[in-house]
């Protein structure tokens, strides 16, 4: 988990990245896709000069999440201690399943 001194240390930078952000770029859990939005992430987290590492990523995740995901964030990862890897993990797990890569599949042949 981040010490107390870490975040405040990086407080510029997340809210840095906050303004970097719109609506439309964070990660909803929907028809977005993780690893897509990710690559935002990790583009602002550069542009925000949020340290890239695992620790500096940990502490800017939130930023990235909007709607069901956020909420998903809330109930599930915040507060406990995880990696930013696991956090993302979880974020995965809960969200890209088969089910859904299918849903969007069929919408996409249905737009093209």
């Amino acid at each position: 988990m981040p010490s107390k001194q870490n975040i405040k240390n990086h407080r510029q930078e997340l809210a840095a990245l906050l303004k970097i952000y719109k609506d439309d770029m964070l990660y909803s859990g929907g028809d977005d896709h993780l690893d897509h939005k990710l690559h935002i992430f990790y583009d602002f987290c550069h542009e925000a000069r949020v340290p890239p590492t695992q620790e500096g990523w940990a502490e800017a995740f939130s930023t990235m999440l909007i709607g069901d995901a956020r909420n998903f964030y809330c109930d599930n990862i915040s507060g406990r201690g995880f990696s930013f890897d696991t956090m993302v993990k979880l974020t995965r797990q809960n969200y890209e399943i088969d089910e859904r890569h299918l849903q969007i599949l069929s919408k996409w042949y249905s737009i093209s």
